[in-house]
């Protein structure tokens, strides 16, 4: 597993893990991730709980136990403003600026900016 996707709620990814296919999900170090493959691509979804050290605690998890290589975030922005809610993904380009937002299933499966498109494309289909 090289492509991973961590998440503090589950309200977080759940449009995520609505477009995974081949699901697999399975419980370690006390918390829950889900495999599967999204975009053809092999990926586990992991939800770490609220704060920065459960976040570590997870990411130690996906990297020892998933060999994840590729780390994206969802759902940590909730403080950039008004216009970022609970479940919106926000993807920022170089030099901080916010440059697409939106739930899940719009971010990954047809996301407007072309700088999101190139993100993406060059995250799932690297090996």
């Amino acid at each position: 597993m090289s492509i991973a996707i961590l998440s503090a709620l589950p309200e977080e990814q759940h449009g995520l893990s609505q477009a995974l296919t081949h699901v697999r999900h399975m419980q370690r170090a006390g918390r829950q991730f889900t495999l599967g493959k999204l975009h053809g691509r092999d990926v586990v979804l992991a939800l770490s709980g609220i704060g920065k050290v459960a976040a570590a605690t997870t990411t130690t998890a996906l990297i020892e136990h998933f060999g994840a290589q590729r780390l994206v975030f969802t759902g940590v922005a909730g403080g950039l403003g008004e216009q970022v809610r609970v479940g919106d993904v926000v993807v920022v380009m170089d030099g901080g600026g916010i440059i697409e937002a939106g739930a899940p299933e719009t971010i990954f499966t047809n996301p407007t900016k072309e700088r999101t498109r190139n993100f993406l494309q060059a995250v799932l289909t690297r090996q």
